[in-house]
């Protein structure tokens, strides 16, 4: 698995109006495999952090 650092706009649509934009996030991503698809990167409804 390769470790790689990321960001993504948060979405606050219908949320708590209190989120940080754009922090950086650790993330861990499997290893490529060439049957599967390449994940949606248009979606605003993925990943939302709660924490600090």
């Amino acid at each position: 698995m390769e470790m790689v650092l990321a960001s993504s706009p948060p979405g606050c649509v219908n949320r708590c109006m209190g989120c940080t934009p754009c922090t950086p996030t650790l993330v861990v991503s499997p290893h490529p495999n060439n049957n599967l698809k390449a994940p949606n990167t248009n979606r605003r409804d993925g990943y939302y952090s709660l924490g600090n």
